[in-house]
């Protein structure tokens, strides 16, 4: 059937993934669609595959061989974007005029960026100096090219441009032409001035526009390798691309892992996922990918593997309660939310580039190294923001701190002045080292946390009761299982470990201290509290926020 055109005002009342524009429309689709409509996916009730060929699953099963799943590169974010600055709760709207300097040590992805720069008061005329460091290449490639082409086409062009380069893995081939057009260009001619210098020297160009700017600096041959960031590799074809990427998304091997998440994700959900992991294109579920017909160079610089971890997943990286509420008639087309959501978004933030002057600078290094290399006008920030680097994992909170304390803008300049921590490991790590003894003594507290939630399953009570075995293997049974752990005493376990670390010392010696009352964002804003409805708990569980993650605010202690 080939793709409609027309204004699409009704929706399946089936599934409530497509949208048609009429009844006509939508019975000639209908011998296509009702693969899709029927499918077990779209059941109330998943039923995954190890029930219904009467096997453990993989994930519980020690006999089974460890199963590499993906490259651990975080190319999206893995927690909501947020707003680090808040300005008209923190300094406030009487100096719409002030100069505000923003660093985000370890980037990520710039979703934080755009989310924090299009959240600055209507009126704003100040300069907005915003810094982006990740030590991943591939990330700060994809951020300059998706900064590049906010900064210098029309909105309405760099917002699909934006949604696509960055999440997309097949892209419409006029859409790379244009960049290698438009954007390309701006890099070759700094690759033709530096040719001459040593493969490491340092090399630094910056990009003005109309209102802003965009600096850059690297090292002479990252320059030569961010413009094949344009450029799909040779031989790389988009049947060849697929098939690199669905070994990771849809490898059989990871089959019970991703059928234990699908079962806790509600059916329009849970086919929007198996479908952007099988095609990777994000777009409402009912629109054409016929375009959509060259790979996307961003993703695919490493030929023979996808970057990224089979549960990588734009969702992840934004608020479902902001994605939500751009739900069109297909009510149930998340992954559609998100598309609109995110065009709504980037257009706001490209309409911003270009009516007020942003400043972006962006560095590739390891986040220890980044103070000798700023500007000498540009080490005093209003916000510090370094995603979890301060975990024990990454640098720690003692280099966190000795690092980037002392760029905070002292309290006679900006007294709301806010450095940004996120640990994400830290209280299952202090968990892991309690020992079961621990979890054990903790866990009637828990249950009865999450039974008063969601109540008793008495199907699995009567089974346990009568010692069926089978139930071990009972997708709900360990479902619930895992979900006692989102009760856990978070406080306790943060409060050990601070103690562990000697956050209160390291703090004090650097000059700065824990904020009793965050400005920012909750300290646990993803926790279950007593507030939780039924709908959110759910809504959580089938996210990949675990509750765990908690954000530390410091500020200046003079």
């Amino acid at each position: 059937m080939k793709p409609c055109h027309k204004a699409a005002g009704l929706a399946c009342g089936s599934c409530k993934l497509v949208q048609y524009c009429s009844k006509e429309c939508q019975k000639a689709h209908w011998r296509e669609h009702k693969v899709q409509c029927k499918s077990p996916l779209m059941q109330p009730k998943y039923v995954p595959a190890w029930v219904r060929e009467g096997r453990t699953p993989r994930f519980i099963d020690n006999d089974a061989p460890f199963v590499s799943f993906g490259q651990r590169r975080f190319l999206w974010g893995n927690v909501p974007a947020l707003d680090i600055m808040k300005m008209k709760d923190n300094e406030g709207l009487k100096d719409l005029g002030r100069d505000i300097s923003l660093l985000f040590a370890a980037s990520g992805d710039c979703r934080n960026v755009i989310k924090t720069i299009i959240s600055l008061p209507e009126g704003y005329t100040g300069r907005c100096t915003a810094v982006l460091n990740d030590r991943d290449f591939a990330v700060v490639a994809r951020n300059v090219i998706l900064l590049l082409s906010a900064l210098h086409f029309d909105p309405g062009v760099s917002a699909p441009v934006m949604i696509h380069l960055w999440y997309s893995a097949l892209i419409p081939a006029i859409m790379l032409e244009t960049l290698q057009r438009e954007i390309l260009p701006y890099i070759e001619d700094v690759c033709a001035k530096v040719k001459g210098k040593s493969a490491k020297s340092i090399q630094a160009k910056t990009f003005n526009f109309s209102n802003g700017s965009l600096r850059l600096l690297l090292k002479k041959e990252q320059w030569f390798q961010l413009a094949s960031f344009f450029k799909v590799p040779k031989g790389l074809t988009c049947e060849s691309a697929a098939k690199l990427r669905v070994q990771t998304t849809l490898n059989p091997d990871r089959k019970d892992h991703l059928d234990r998440a699908l079962y806790t994700r509600p059916p329009g959900q849970r086919k929007g996922c198996w479908k952007f992991r099988a095609e990777g294109i994000l777009l409402p579920f009912g629109c054409s990918t016929k375009e959509f017909d060259m790979p996307n160079p961003t993703l695919f610089q490493e030929l023979g593997e996808w970057p990224m971890t089979d549960s990588a997943d734009p969702l992840n990286g934004w608020l479902h309660a902001e994605y939500m509420p751009h739900a069109t008639i297909a009510k149930a087309d998340v992954y559609g939310s998100l598309f609109f959501f995110l065009r709504d978004l980037f257009l706001k933030f490209c309409n911003r580039v270009h009516k007020t002057s942003i400043l972006f600078h962006l560095y590739n290094m390891d986040a220890r190294e980044l103070p000798e290399y700023l500007l000498p006008g540009g080490r005093a920030f209003d916000r510090i923001e370094i995603a979890n680097t301060c975990d024990r994992g990454y640098i720690g909170p003692e280099i966190t701190l000795s690092t980037f304390a002392p760029l905070l803008q002292p309290k006679a300049q900006n007294p709301k002045a806010t450095l940004l921590m996120l640990f994400l490991n830290a209280t299952g790590e202090k968990e892991n080292q309690l020992g079961n003894l621990y979890g054990t003594a903790d866990l009637p507290r828990r249950m009865k946390r999450l039974l008063d939630l969601i109540g008793p399953d008495t199907d699995i009570m009567t089974r346990i009761a009568m010692g069926d075995e089978t139930v071990k293997n009972d997708p709900e049974f360990l479902r619930r299982s895992n979900l006692h752990n989102m009760f856990a005493n978070f406080d306790e376990l943060f409060d050990l470990f601070s103690k562990d670390v000697r956050m209160n010392d390291l703090a004090k010696a650097n000059r700065v201290k824990t904020k009793r009352q965050h400005s920012l964002i909750e300290k646990w804003p993803y926790r279950v509290t007593k507030s939780t409805s039924r709908n959110c708990f759910d809504i959580m569980c089938a996210s990949s926020l675990s509750g765990w993650e908690r954000y530390v605010e410091f500020e200046r202690a003079e």
